[in-house]
């Protein structure tokens, strides 16, 4: 499990830190205050699993794709519509970075992955290596990253340094950015984000998650039909896009109706649906031996509010026995407020989940924590923990008792 996360020059964050991760990790704040950024750090992290070797330095790992198939380099990319700049080039198989002579330590610095060869098109998937900490005598081999993380702050074995040299992804074009992770990074990690929801799954992964998990097109209807009140007695199907065979499009027949590809369903059946998907896979491929991430991105989004219960309480009931740990970001008080309800009813623990408030002020994060209990007391006294100022809402939530059943609900 990851446990904290201290972060330089990434995106709109200048410096900063959270520690003490939980399983559920609620991140919540106003707009521009990091939400992403952090997400996106974990995830360009926790995807950097192709090995390669880089000058005097010895073993990297460089970004590689994520539970669904996506190279998360260029995911991120497209996700901010950055325009395509060329970092690297390609020379005899082997990767030299070629950007910011100026910042960049290891400008000119080769990338090789013998006996294999590097590509043209791995070069461009490359803007970030990480390096494995564990051996507290590879710090000497990366005293030449400057203004990153300072060695006093290394505080684990189980540490995993990720450097990156692409400017437009860096703090006012820096140039460069580095984050620094303790604790346990995976390979199997699932981004959910509005991109998603318009993507369809490839043919790859689509194939991989028929022969592997046992039943998935089952468990996927079953819970897709309870939680927008459809008829269980459905199925689901894959069929591959009809211009573009590489991707697969799923189909739903409800009871004796034809097979409705689930495009004709609206934005918010297709949230559900493809949040469902492949988290019904990733918990089914995960046992004791193996971690898994979960990186969700406003699930709020086309929600109506007993929707969004039911999807967020899905989730949870399908995660929270696996050795799977979350992290979502939100807008929403409505979000907060049904975890808050999960809480109450012993759905979740309280100590398996933790609300962090952020606010970045001049480049800098600042975080505030609340454990379970935290957020019941806030929610009774009707603060929203979404607010760093003093701020009254016009819309507000409370956690009250019911007269009838003598208990409390949102």
């Amino acid at each position: 499990m990851i446990n904290s996360i201290n972060i330089k020059n990434f995106r709109g964050i200048k410096k900063g830190q959270i520690k003490d991760f939980a399983k559920f990790n609620l991140l919540i704040g106003d707009n521009n205050t990091g939400k992403s950024s952090i997400l996106e750090t974990i995830y360009l992290s926790a995807t950097a699993s192709k090995s390669a070797n880089l000058d005097n330095i010895g073993k990297i790992m460089l970004s590689d794709s994520d539970y669904m198939g996506y190279n998360s380099f260029i995911r991120v990319h497209e996700k901010h519509a950055m325009p395509e700049k060329k970092l690297n080039e390609c020379y005899e198989g082997e990767i030299i970075i070629k950007i910011g002579s100026g910042d960049n330590p290891f400008y000119g610095y080769k990338i090789s992955d013998k006996p294999a060869n590097f590509t043209e098109e791995d070069a461009k998937k490359t803007g970030l290596f990480i390096i494995n900490l564990k051996d507290r005598k590879s710090n000497e081999k990366i005293k030449k990253i400057k203004n990153l993380i300072e060695e006093e702050k290394i505080t684990s074995k189980n540490s995993h340094l990720t450097f990156l040299w692409d400017p437009d992804m860096t703090y006012n074009y820096a140039g460069t950015a580095g984050w620094l992770i303790e604790g346990k990074v995976t390979e199997k990690v699932l981004f959910y984000d509005i991109q998603l929801v318009f993507q369809h799954l490839p043919l790859s992964v689509g194939r991989r998650m028929l022969k592997e998990i046992p039943a998935w097109t089952k468990e996927v209807y079953k819970y897709f039909a309870r939680i927008l009140n459809l008829p269980e007695d459905g199925n689901l199907s894959y069929i591959p896009l009809e211009n573009n065979t590489e991707y697969l499009q799923p189909y739903i027949a409800i009871q004796d109706n034809p097979a409705l590809p689930l495009d004709s369903f609206g934005d918010g059946a297709r949230l559900v649906f493809k949040v469902l998907a492949p988290l019904v896979a990733l918990a089914k491929d995960i046992n004791r031996e193996k971690s898994g991430l979960f990186l969700w991105e406003e699930p709020e989004l086309f929600q109506n509010p007993v929707t969004l219960y039911k999807l967020l309480e899905t989730v949870v009931n399908l995660t929270r026995d696996k050795n799977i740990q979350i992290f979502i970001t939100t807008q929403s008080i409505e979000v907060i407020a049904c975890f808050t309800d999960l809480i109450h009813r012993k759905t979740i623990d309280e100590n398996d989940i933790k609300a962090y408030q952020l606010n970045l002020s001049d480049g800098e994060l600042k975080t505030a924590w609340f454990t379970g209990e935290n957020l019941l007391v806030w929610l009774r006294n009707g603060f929203d923990p979404r607010i760093w100022a003093k701020f009254k809402s016009p819309l507000s939530y409370k956690l009250r008792v019911s007269e009838e059943e003598g208990e409390e609900e949102c």
